[in-house]
């Protein structure tokens, strides 16, 4: 009788570490499971933020970019009797109707640029000219000023004869921070936020060339 009892009870403690045992694996493999879904659903929801955020700084570089084409087909621009500064300060009027514009300038063909205060420099190194007298509007990286130490950005756009040839560069200055601000109110779930990097790995908390890979990063 006692053997049988014994049997039994070690009978009920392996069943009882077997039952125990499948419940915890049972429960490790829906704890993996779990997280796995979770993180494959946070990974989209994170993945499909970032493209939508992308898509609204492209609406608003796209809407930058097409107010400085309209600027650039002005006919003054056209107007051989005007000299470069008097068609900087109609430009600059015009230009103050966008909140965004901070000044313009005009580059001609050769790469000098004549400014608002006068003066000229050359600027047929720099990317920005480049890229627009071979016809692509163009939008930097953030960068620090020299003349003030300010943090800028600059929009170029090619400026078209009548015979459609690119015969000067309208440059526009604006914000350092303007992609910031565009950013800066776009929230992941209830504390989390949207940040912009560059190829240069700079990063705006709070996201060149033309519609070119700035990456985004979304965190929760």
């Amino acid at each position: 009788m006692k053997k049988r009892f014994t049997i039994r009870l070690k009978l009920l403690i392996v069943f009882g570490l077997l039952i125990i045992t499948s419940i915890l694996t049972l429960g490790l493999l829906t704890l993996q499971i779990s997280k796995k879904a979770l993180t494959e659903k946070v990974e989209l929801y994170l993945s499909e933020k970032a493209k939508d955020t992308a898509e609204i700084i492209d609406g608003k570089i796209t809407s930058l970019v097409q107010f400085l084409q309209g600027m650039a087909r002005m006919k003054i621009l056209l107007n051989a009797d005007m000299t470069y500064k008097e068609k900087i300060a109609v430009l600059n009027k015009e230009a103050s109707l966008n909140k965004d514009i901070n000044k313009l300038e005009i580059a001609d063909i050769n790469g000098y640029y004549y400014t608002s205060e006068g003066y000229t420099a050359f600027a047929g190194n720099f990317t920005w000219f480049q890229s627009a007298k071979a016809g692509k509007p163009y939008i930097s990286e953030p960068l620090v000023s020299e003349p003030d130490k300010n943090v800028i950005m600059i929009v170029s756009v090619p400026v078209y004869d009548d015979n459609h040839n690119i015969m000067s560069v309208l440059a526009a200055t604006i914000s350092g921070f303007w992609l910031s601000d565009i950013i800066k109110n776009i929230t992941v779930g209830e504390s989390g936020e949207c940040s912009m990097g560059t190829s240069k790995n700079l990063f705006f908390s709070v996201p060149i060339y033309y519609f070119s890979s700035f990456f985004i990063n979304c965190l929760v």
